[in-house]
């Protein structure tokens, strides 16, 4: 069993540093606060439109409900600029409907959301500005979760349940994307889905109970995921190719992107497997899979028994130029493994 990190009582040092860069350079006077929203939030349909650092945060004073049928709940267009919602949850008129609860627009820059629960939108947050930072914070029973594609951004201890397409996905203009500790459970669709993005990092996270994978790289390469466990997911922990269905042995249709290049391992520092068991063989079909025309793929230190077909699978031949050290800890997989029997396709 993978025993977690313990989750310290403070912001991680990616967001202290981020929130201690808004406030020493870019403080401004008070008469700078945007008209628009009061510092204190008390209703929805607030723009802010002015930045004035971080020690002097908007805050959300109670919870919020959201009754428009589209735009966004609360809406942050202004760079330079740090919102806690004191654990106060923003309410939307449903997950099926054209609504964001918290939006950073895509022309800010160092953005800070902490503390904040959101719910019953079709995007619960929606992270367009360059290092948005997303904190200590919760988005549940949305159509999507947090969706990403401002570049360099940072979720650091998010939990995404229940929603109904996917619990965080990062596109392919999120490039360097940092996800530290996001827990995704019991999403329809996927837990954590990279699609086309490169030069992301998932850091000892969990994708756990989700209707197709915990953990799909879709068009996404050069990413690395890291001391993570994603388990009993209904189709996969842990799969890397185009098809929604999971893996078929067929590559993807021309023009759609492979995943390639990219490191799926356990805690290397600690040494510690990642998890990609199944409590059932119902309750996963496989552990990690690699579909074809997916190269240069590399699997290290990650442990998987008990699922359904099998713990480890790559639909390439031989596994081409994919490498998979240490998969003794993998109960079954595809191909047989070297007649020494102590790697999966390739020994080192």
């Amino acid at each position: 069993m993978i025993v977690k990190r313990p989750v310290p009582n403070c912001m991680s040092v990616g967001v202290f540093a981020l929130f201690s860069v808004a406030a020493a350079f870019l403080a401004a006077p008070s008469e700078t606060y945007a008209a628009a929203c009061n510092i204190s939030i008390t209703a929805c349909g607030c723009t802010i439109t002015a930045g004035f650092g971080a020690t002097t945060p908007y805050t959300i004073a109670n919870d919020l409900t959201f009754v428009s049928i589209s735009g966004a709940c609360i809406e942050i267009a202004a760079s330079n600029v740090a919102l806690t919602g004191g654990t106060h949850t923003i309410t939307g008129p449903g997950s099926g409907t054209p609504t964001v609860g918290l939006h950073i627009d895509a022309s800010t820059k160092s953005v800070l959301l902490v503390s904040i629960n959101v719910t019953s939108f079709g995007v619960g947050v929606k992270l367009d500005g360059r290092l948005a930072a997303l904190s200590s914070s919760s988005a549940n029973m949305n159509g999507r979760g947090v969706v990403v594609n401002g570049p360099v951004a940072l979720l650091d201890v998010v939990t995404t349940t229940g929603n109904s397409q996917a619990g965080v996905q990062v596109n392919s203009t999120a490039n360097g994307a940092t996800l530290d500790r996001v827990t995704a459970i019991s999403n329809t669709g996927p837990g954590i889905k990279l699609l086309g993005v490169t030069g992301a990092n998932v850091i000892d996270s969990i994708a756990t109970g989700n209707s197709t994978f915990g953990i799909w790289l879709n068009g996404a390469s050069d990413n690395t995921i890291e001391f993570f466990t994603a388990a009993d997911n209904a189709i996969a922990g842990a799969y890397l190719g185009c098809h929604a269905a999971g893996p078929t042995g067929a590559a993807c249709s021309p023009g759609t992107l492979p995943a390639n290049a990219n490191t799926l391992s356990g805690d290397i520092v600690g040494g510690t497997f990642s998890n990609v068991s199944a409590t059932s063989p119902t309750k996963q079909r496989f552990g990690v899979a690699i579909d074809a025309g997916n190269f240069r793929n590399r699997v290290l230190n990650v442990k998987g028994t008990g699922n359904g077909t099998l713990d480890a699978i790559d639909e390439n031949s031989n596994c081409a130029s994919n490498m998979w050290i240490g998969t003794t800890s993998f109960g079954t997989k595809s191909p047989s493994a070297s007649p020494g029997g102590n790697f999966f396709c390739m020994t080192i």
